[in-house]
């Protein structure tokens, strides 16, 4: 909200809030911030219910199937539906060195608990 600028203003006034113009011009800046803060908060929790619902249904899909031999916990299933921002932005941030040390520890994982030759080479 730092960044209030004329275009988000009337992007928030009139499109999140959906107020009208002598709606949006009566408002004081506290008033409008706390609606759009507000307004942000409970479309996050829609999403989140709607992730909820899309989990669940498609856990109960996958059981009814008779693919899979164990359950599926709806919870597994809306880790994979929603990536947060923090977790997409922590996953940008890995660089190529630090994914072939990944890669180089779970070789050696692998290596250690198959009792395979170790070919360095």
């Amino acid at each position: 909200m730092a960044d209030l600028t004329i275009e988000n203003f009337y992007k928030y006034g009139y499109g999140l809030l959906g107020l009208r113009p002598e709606e949006l011009y009566s408002l004081d800046s506290f008033d409008f911030l706390e609606m759009v803060e507000g307004s942000l908060a409970w479309n996050e929790h829609k999403t989140d219910d709607m992730l909820d619902w899309f989990s669940w249904f498609t856990a109960n899909q996958m059981v009814a199937t008779g693919n899979f031999k164990k359950g599926t916990e709806p919870e597994k299933v809306k880790e994979s539906l929603f990536v947060n921002s923090e977790t997409a932005r922590k996953t940008m941030l890995i660089t190529k060195e630090d994914r072939l040390q990944d890669a180089q520890t779970e070789k050696d994982k692998l290596i250690k608990r198959f009792n395979l030759p170790d070919n360095k080479t």
